[in-house]
């Protein structure tokens, strides 16, 4: 599980977020993050990442 630092935001008016508001922002910025976490490589770059462990990069 991946831990978030939790940042205290400010608003335009310099005045604090209701801690409601940030901890949802939090939870729908972690949601994102582990779906992302979730997703597939794209074969190039799989692709690359064998080449370089084959030795063979750059040939």
């Amino acid at each position: 599980m991946v831990t978030m630092a939790r940042a205290r935001s400010d608003n335009k008016d310099g005045q604090n977020l209701p801690p409601a508001v940030e901890e949802q922002i939090n939870r729908n910025l972690r949601l994102l993050y582990e779906q992302r976490l979730e997703q597939e490589l794209p074969d190039r770059l799989k692709d690359l990442v064998a080449q370089l462990r084959s030795g063979g990069a750059g040939q």
